[in-house]
């Protein structure tokens, strides 16, 4: 495994530990679905590694850390926030 592939695993762990891989996606409006489809995963999936019931291994954590990067540079350059307070309707955590 090259060094660029281990930043981008360190990096997708952080994210899910922190709950930032999912304000990415709602941020950018994006369904489970949707990401599951460019990783090549069911949404069902996408939602258990949100979740942190599992993480991504092997390519598809490759692939899955990709498109977050490139996820979240899109949100940054829309002045998108990304904040850890997670914007809900009723008091709980999505």
């Amino acid at each position: 495994m090259e060094t660029r592939e281990l930043e981008l695993l360190i990096e997708l762990r952080a994210g899910q530990a922190s709950g930032r891989n999912r304000r990415v996606r709602k941020a950018l409006k994006l369904s489970q679905e949707w990401v599951g489809a460019q990783v090549g995963v069911a949404a069902v999936t996408i939602c258990t590694y949100e979740s942190g019931r599992r993480s991504p291994r092997g390519q598809v954590a490759i692939s899955y850390a990709k498109l977050l990067r490139q996820l979240e540079r899109q949100a940054a350059a829309a002045g998108l926030d990304l904040s850890l307070q997670e914007q809900t309707t009723t008091g709980t955590a999505p």
